[in-house]
């Protein structure tokens, strides 16, 4: 049996991750997490529970769609794809704003210069 210290309710869960209850209805309307119904019908989050929800975070973070994000969750295959292609992407953004902060260094340049 699982202790009862080991689980969470939603209001914990949610602070523990900072996101919103209100986020976690949503991941469980979406099929994402299944939390476990107490007999009084809350809902209480394990740590399998807690492990998925971190992954959900991490891959929300990275500005994936909840869509993509069910369709990888527990494909660890896929899941490495899909963090090198978003690797990708956010490497490229950086450069492109590291050439836009140059631009802009140059421009602050020549106005001081007159």
């Amino acid at each position: 049996m699982v202790r009862a210290d080991e689980w969470l309710g939603p209001g914990e869960t949610a602070r523990r991750f900072g996101i919103t209850t209100k986020a976690l209805r949503v991941y469980e309307r979406e099929g994402l997490v299944a939390p476990h119904r107490a007999q009084s019908g809350w809902r209480l989050y394990g740590p399998a529970h807690l492990a998925q929800l971190h992954q959900i975070v991490v891959l929300r973070d990275l500005g994936l769609p909840l869509r993509s994000i069910k369709a990888l969750i527990g494909s660890q295959s896929r899941l490495r794809e899909v963090l090198a292609f978003q690797r990708e992407n956010l490497e490229a953004q950086r450069a492109k704003i590291g050439r836009a902060i140059a631009l802009i260094e140059t421009a602050q340049r020549q106005l001081d210069a007159g």
